[in-house]
């Protein structure tokens, strides 16, 4: 029987930061700003697909995406306690807000992606299932299967929201080398099954450009989103 999961059983995979706003309609003149200004702070950034209202940017840091109504900043190597992640993020959102004059948010949202890595396809499915809270029982739905591969919930107030998703993958990477390498291995195949954690916390009410500091927030919600998840699991 898989053991009881907690939080630190699984590994951050990816982390986004997004901000919503209405129409920012400088973003037509102020994305080469912002681009020069984030060139001095992040390394090795280049733009991957300048449009009038999109721009997608990529640098060691991570991917930004500069947007008409949206800004984001994700990464996929995340330090364990995000804070050169919050960094990051307050560098970019606080020139980009300034420079687009954005005086609200619609919606600030902070995703984590985690995953628990097993050795057989049976393991994550046994592990999602084995949830105390879900009480699937042994039954066949559908005519399918008995055992859950995938669990989404959300739960929405007046002020926050969150979108909390389980799912158990599987899948496998083949390659074959040309024989005029001289590689004495001819091919590689890898599986890997995964249980993937993916929680999406963000706000509903509309926030004032002044109350929010990105640092600060995202320490905040981060802590938030692992006890509120810990909780599940464990329930």
């Amino acid at each position: 029987m898989p053991m009881p999961l907690t939080v630190s059983d699984f590994e951050v995979r990816q982390v986004t930061c997004e901000l919503r706003y209405p129409e920012a309609y400088l973003v037509f003149d102020k994305t080469g700003d912002i681009f020069h200004h984030l060139s001095g702070k992040f390394t090795n950034l280049h733009s991957d697909s300048p449009t009038p209202t999109q721009t997608q940017m990529t640098a060691d840091e991570g991917t930004i995406g500069l947007e008409f109504t949206a800004a984001r900043l994700t990464t996929n190597e995340p330090d364990s306690g995000l804070e050169r992640f919050a960094s990051n993020c307050k560098t970019f959102f606080d020139f980009a807000v300034n420079k687009l004059e954005i005086s609200i948010f619609t919606r600030i949202g902070l995703r984590l992606v985690l995953h628990k890595i097993f050795d057989t396809a049976d393991g994550p499915i046994a592990a999602l299932n084995s949830l105390r809270l879900l009480g699937t029982g042994t039954e066949t739905r559908f005519g399918a299967s008995s055992q859950l591969s995938e669990l989404t919930m959300r739960w929405e107030g007046k002020d926050l929201g969150a979108t909390m998703r389980l799912k158990a993958e599987s899948g496998s990477l083949d390659a074959k080398f040309p024989p005029e390498l001289g590689m004495a291995q001819r091919s590689v195949h890898k599986e890997f099954h995964h249980l993937v954690l993916d929680i999406d916390y963000y706000t509903v009410a509309i926030v004032e450009r002044a109350q929010w500091d990105p640092a600060t927030w995202i320490a905040q919600s981060a802590r938030i989103m692992r006890k509120e998840a810990d909780r599940f699991l464990t329930t």
